[in-house]
């Protein structure tokens, strides 16, 4: 598949995944980690340039439906840092790219001005009127798999909340890039 035809074949690899983690756990009855695809985000838009804007269900929506409240969703944000994105789609080779802070207006800005280290913010716990207003406004959240430095906020999801998409945010100030083991 050519790389900018990708976004056409992302909701039957987001089903393939829900259902290869559900089998899993069936064979098992074990708890699984899963990847960040794992957003509880029926009709979730990226935008990943250069493809188009796209929407499908993520395989989180997908687990939530099969495993109700007993599936948790465990998002992952940052302030900044160096990641490593995809490069030459395939072979994925990986390249180390810098990532500004999030626009001001994103819904994971107020976690990085929080102006901690690191933390995880259990998103069905109570809250002031202000915090759970913000838990459930529409937002955008930054993507980072395929990433351009020069335009570091065209790479988003949205079309939900932080509190549609996710029970537990656990965010970091400063990433660095994964190293090979």
């Amino acid at each position: 598949m050519h790389r900018h035809n990708w976004h056409r074949a992302w909701p039957l690899r987001l089903l393939t995944i829900a259902v290869a983690t559900a089998v899993w756990v069936a064979g098992t009855g074990a708890v699984q980690a899963a990847s960040p695809h794992t957003a509880n985000a029926a009709g979730l838009q990226l935008s990943a340039p250069p493809a188009p804007l796209v929407q499908w269900d993520s395989a989180g929506s997908h687990l939530r439906r099969w495993y109700g409240e007993d599936y948790l969703s465990i998002g992952f944000t940052f302030d900044h840092g160096t990641v490593n994105v995809g490069s030459g789609q395939p072979p994925y080779t990986p390249v180390p790219v810098a990532v500004p802070r999030p626009a001001p207006d994103w819904g994971d800005r107020p976690l990085a001005d929080a102006g901690l280290d690191q933390f995880a913010l259990d998103l069905r716990a109570g809250a002031p009127p202000a915090v759970r207003a913000w838990r459930r406004a529409p937002t955008k959240v930054r993507v980072i798999g395929s990433f351009d430095p020069q335009r570091p906020d065209a790479y988003y999801m949205t079309s939900g909340s932080l509190a549609q998409w996710f029970d537990v945010i656990v965010h970091r100030q400063v990433v660095t890039p994964w190293q090979p083991l």
